[in-house]
């Protein structure tokens, strides 16, 4: 390297860490130290809702480019888009979105999926209905399951399903033994299949139909799920495939802060990202009990900036954002390599909820990146410590470092401080709110061939939640450390170019002000985490929707629906 170009990496160097360095002063270093946000619930969620106000979120929705759940702003003026609809989508949305494209002069047109196996699988509209709903948002055993805890609390959470579905439905029955489905809900067999019924019949319907239709630049998928089925979807469909449609009501269209602007989401998620290349080491924390350290060599965290970003949230932890870099490496118009970071981490993650529901709580015990032990989780935890057996824990993945199929994959930061848990599902991600994951997962072609050679799994599930996480970094060559979250708060919300360009768009304390945290008994309200929450997340969390129906949830409050 020449000495020019040496003084120019240094002073780039220097004056990176002396950003970070300065941020976390600004954000709690050497001040007193941060307690837990307290519990809020934004009494907006459970309103009705005007014309004029989903005129106004639509609007919204019709420019938004950064969710993946319905980014319809991606579509030009003159362009067309498809929306590909369950049965239990509210039409007022999808009236209120084309509306609202069509102000700006794009359009879009939708269907069902089961009108897809109609028209491109030939099928009589009672079958398609019936395959269609087998692999579709919501199976009639799930609304089921939901109707039983119903009787209980008077309403339909979608916690009463105790998360046991996303390993279930995620990989198929094959991988769990007939004693371990034995203690499962009621669930009909074929819906576990739901996966291969996307893959084998919608995916190529909708591939048909989209060859037919050159109209349509891109398509929005109701039946899309991450993992396997988006590379499935990206590899038929390319860069027509604009993630998903997930908006099935309105409490999901407002709860997902569709409206947030598009450009402070984005600048949020950067500023995020900006300290991933000078990560050296890693200490992570949260209420409930996680506690893991790792560290990152310079080699490594240079693949690892290459990519960290995915709509909604951003990769905080390397494998996960090296396993898709072989695929995307065109798109992203990065190299394209054969390799993967996975760190050697260590320690304790504890969680009690997925992306499907809440279980007791689980505490995974890590050693070299790679899960050792289950302990609880109840019968997400047997799930789980199937893949502990010996012929996972001895598997010899390609271009993964060491044995083993539960490595510590995802461990991903959502950066939108509007995000709202709506009581129906579990998600959204909220400005702070950290997620983990676990399996090995990759498209690189020698990895994909062992797994089908040797019928094993290929992608991650088990996601644990971390609502009030604290993640430290410790920056490369420097004693310092970045504080990117600090006991559930983003670090980022409080950083004055963020607030200046919120400033466009109103107050920035508004603007940027967490809209829900969750009540967490033993961590920001009385009581003990495991008598009163850790043993049953999920009756707690029944008794609290209790209270919110009859009007008498303590936490409720009252701000202005986010409409910008």
């Amino acid at each position: 390297m020449s000495k020019r170009l040496l003084t120019i990496a240094c002073f780039a160097c220097a004056v990176a860490v002396g950003f970070y360095i300065d941020w976390s002063v600004k954000n709690g270093a050497g001040k007193e130290e941060r307690g837990y946000p307290a519990p809020r619930l934004p009494r907006y969620l459970f309103k009705e809702f005007t014309e004029d106000e989903l005129t106004m979120i639509a609007r919204g929705l019709a420019r938004q480019t950064e969710t993946r759940n319905g980014r319809l702003g991606v579509l030009s003026q003159g362009e067309k888009g498809l929306i590909v609809l369950d049965e239990d989508q509210d039409m007022k949305i999808i009236h209120a979105a084309i509306k609202a494209l069509r102000e700006r002069g794009a359009d879009a047109d939708y269907i069902y999926d089961y009108q897809l196996l109609v028209s491109e699988m030939g099928m009589t509209e009672e079958q398609a209905r019936g395959r269609a709903r087998v692999g579709g948002r919501r199976g009639a055993d799930e609304r089921a399951m939901d109707a039983a805890g119903a009787a209980k609390t008077k309403s339909s959470i979608f916690s009463v399903r105790e998360g046991v579905l996303e390993a279930l439905t995620g990989y198929g029955p094959k991988y769990f033994s007939k004693e371990l489905l034995a203690r499962m809900p009621e669930i009909n067999m074929e819906r576990l299949g739901q996966n291969e019924v996307r893959r084998q019949l919608l995916v190529p319907a909708l591939k048909s139909y989209m060859d037919k239709h050159p109209e349509y630049r891109y398509t929005f998928v109701g039946f899309w799920s991450s993992g396997p089925l988006r590379r499935i979807l990206f590899n038929a469909l390319g860069d027509r495939f604009q993630e998903g449609w997930r908006y099935p009501n309105m409490r999901s269209l407002v709860s997902d802060t569709s409206a947030f602007p598009a450009d402070l989401w984005r600048a949020l998620e950067e500023k995020v990202m900006e300290v991933i290349p000078w990560i050296e080491e890693v200490h992570f924390t949260d209420g409930e009990g996680t506690d893991l350290r790792y560290s990152v060599t310079q080699a490594d965290g240079e693949i690892w900036a290459t990519r960290p970003y995915f709509q909604d949230y951003i990769m905080m932890y390397p494998l996960q954002a090296t396993a898709d870099i072989y695929l995307y490496a065109d798109v992203w118009k990065a190299k394209r390599i054969k390799q993967h970071v996975a760190p050697r981490s260590t320690g304790i993650i504890v969680g009690s909820d997925n992306i499907t529901g809440f279980y007791p709580t689980m505490r995974v015990t890590v050693q070299d990146g790679i899960v050792q032990k289950v302990e609880g989780g109840g019968r997400v935890g047997d799930e789980m410590r199937t893949f502990l057996e010996k012929r996972y824990r001895e598997a010899q993945y390609p271009y993964f470092p060491r044995p083993g199929f539960l490595y510590v994959f995802q461990h991903t930061i959502s950066v939108n401080p509007k995000g709202v848990r709506d009581y129906q599902s579990i998600g959204p991600g909220r400005a702070g709110l950290m997620e983990f994951g676990f399996g090995a997962e990759s498209t690189i072609p020698e990895v994909v061939e062992y797994a089908e050679k040797n019928d094993l799994p290929l992608w991650h599930r088990f996601h644990m939640s971390q609502f009030f996480p604290t993640y430290e970094a410790k920056l490369r060559g420097t004693d310092e450390a970045v504080k990117v979250t600090d006991k559930g708060h983003l670090a980022a919300l409080d950083d004055p170019e963020i607030r200046a360009l919120a400033s466009k768009y109103g107050k920035a304390d508004e603007i940027l002000d967490v809209d829900w945290v969750p009540a967490i008994p033993g961590i920001n309200v009385p009581g003990d985490y495991a008598k009163d929450y850790g043993n049953d997340p999920g009756a707690y969390l029944k008794k609290e929707w209790q209270q919110i129906e009859e009007g008498k949830y303590p936490h409720m409050i009252d701000k202005p629906m986010p409409i910008y």
